[in-house]
Order: C-alpha cells, then structure tokens, then sequence
C-alpha cells in the first residue's frame, strides 16, 4: 500500500481512509472519512470534498486529471478543507460555455441562500496542463457571487490559503478571480 501503514499513523484520531491507483478517491470520501491518503497514480475523475476533509498526497505522486470533468476538485459552499501534495492536470480541458473550469473550483453558493467557501487550504501541489478549450478560467479558479443573476453582492469566499504551490505553463491563467457569475 505505498508506505501507508496503521503505525505510521495511529497518533491521528479521526476517520482516515487510503486510496490506492485503481480506488476512486470520491468513493472514499463518501464513506464519510475526513483524512484521505492518496497513493501514486492517477486518478481520472472530478472531486467534491464535504466540509471539514484533508486529502493528502506524499510526494505529489497522485495526479488528478479532470479531462473530460469541469475541474479536477470542486468545492461548492464548503469549509474547513486541506489539500496538500496533488499534481493537476487536466489536458483536454472542459467544454466551451461551462461557467467553471479548470485544476481547484471554488465558490460560494450566492444568492441561493447557502454559505460560501471558506478556510480552505491548499499546499504543495503542482498544476501542469490546465486548459479550457477556449483559454479561459484558472489553475485555481475563485468564483464569488456564483448562481447570481443580478448581484454581484456576495462575497463570501475567505481564508483561501495558497502555500507553496508550483504553477507550471497552462493555457488557462493560474489563479483566476470572477464576480457575480451566472450559472
């Protein structure tokens, strides 16, 4: 299992699961596990954390690839959510018109009534070969007033914490900010 033993990590207490190439790491994450170990690999798929998850990587080994997906993670009126040691791509980028795209998503739920995203953690991770197929969205793209029709009011994306991330060349830009995007 890639290193990953019980030892190596029975000071934590909270729910942690492991996922190894060939595993879904969203298949994980909904048998309700808070920490995610990823092993090496790449994983094809689109990921949408609850509050309160930490996936981890060691080594940046785990690649997810979101070709075919909006975004490799999105995360939608979450909090509390620490990515740590992922490389991203996603080479063959999402469609033309789709309102979101790119490596990480990240977005309030606007004018619906829900909450925004906040105290969000991400660090030590690559992201290579982000496209879009019209050149548009981000690496990390933050998207605030998102569902709104008219108002560009709500801001409530915060504590977006960006650590010692490596941006290689992307056609998309790296870090993108909208206000107020109409889904």
């Amino acid at each position: 299992h890639y290193g990953f033993t019980l030892e190596s990590c029975s000071r934590l207490l909270m729910p942690i699961t492991w996922v190894n190439m060939g595993q879904s790491i969203s298949s994980a994450l909904a048998t309700g596990a808070t920490t995610v170990y990823v092993g090496p690999g790449t994983y094809n798929e689109m990921i949408t954390p609850s509050s309160g998850v930490t996936l981890v990587s060691p080594g940046r080994d785990s690649h997810i690839n979101g070709t075919g997906f909006k975004s490799c993670i999105e995360i939608l009126g979450k909090s509390d959510i620490v990515i740590d040691g992922f490389t991203f791509t996603n080479e063959g980028g999402a469609p033309v018109g789709w309102s979101i795209a790119g490596g990480i998503a990240i977005r309030d739920l606007g004018n619906v009534g829900g909450t925004g995203s906040h105290d969000i953690t991400i660090k030590n991770c690559t992201f290579k070969d982000i496209n879009r197929q019209d050149g548009t969205e981000g690496a990390i793209s933050l998207l605030f007033g998102s569902y709104a029709t008219t108002s560009l009011g709500h801001t409530n994306c915060y504590n977006i914490d960006i650590q010692d991330c490596t941006f290689y060349p992307n056609q998309a830009d790296l870090i993108d900010f909208e206000l107020g995007v109409s889904h």
